[in-house]
């Protein structure tokens, strides 16, 4: 059986982004061993960190 998470994820959003962009992610993603969705939310929780 699967781990189960107390606040699991279920909801998706898609964006478009340029080739470059996209490659940019994955070698963020690969270097930092985090996957391209937590950089997403990491950069999202950043930005509304630093705009309030």
């Amino acid at each position: 059986m699967g781990k189960t998470k107390e606040h699991a994820k279920h909801t998706v959003v898609s964006l478009r982004i340029s080739e470059d962009e996209k490659r940019e992610l994955e070698e963020i993603s690969r270097q930092s061993r985090t996957s391209i969705s937590e950089l997403m939310r990491e950069a999202m929780q950043l930005y509304t960190d630093t705009t309030k």
